[in-house]
């Protein structure tokens, strides 16, 4: 399933209870999948990627310490931070087809614009809509 991508809306997808756990991240990971982070509904919940990631972060561990609460003995391990800078990197560029591209900070890749323009970003969002789409 190398060729396989999925995004993961954190708010939107709980906001819409998506899954019983309120969240689909730890299900991409438990099928084998990078889940790839993206922004849903902008024009009630902002399309700040930062929200998104604190947001993936805190509902993940939160599953993740229910089922520890539960005595589940396949709980999943608790999301790391690199875990989450790679879902809204380096996994969303490869969702889009683009991983050759962007996705990283390296010589080859060309800059983003939450890498060229992140204060700009910080005081006002911008959304940039793909032709591509990620499912």
């Amino acid at each position: 399933m190398t060729d396989a991508h999925v995004t993961v809306n954190p708010r939107s997808d709980a906001l819409f209870g998506f899954e019983a756990g309120g969240f689909p991240f730890q299900a991409a990971i438990d099928h084998g999948l990078k889940p790839a982070l993206g922004v849903d509904i902008d024009t009630s919940m902002s399309g700040d990627m930062f929200a998104e990631m604190r947001t993936a972060f805190f509902q993940q561990r939160s599953v993740a310490q229910a089922q520890r609460v539960l005595s589940n003995r396949a709980m999943p391990a608790a999301v790391t931070v690199r875990a989450i800078l790679e879902a809204a990197t380096v996994n969303s560029a490869a969702c889009l087809g683009l991983a050759d591209q962007i996705g990283t900070l390296t010589p080859a890749s060309r800059p983003t614009s939450s890498q060229s323009e992140l204060t700009a970003l910080l005081f006002t969002p911008r959304i940039t809509p793909s032709a591509r789409w990620c499912i």
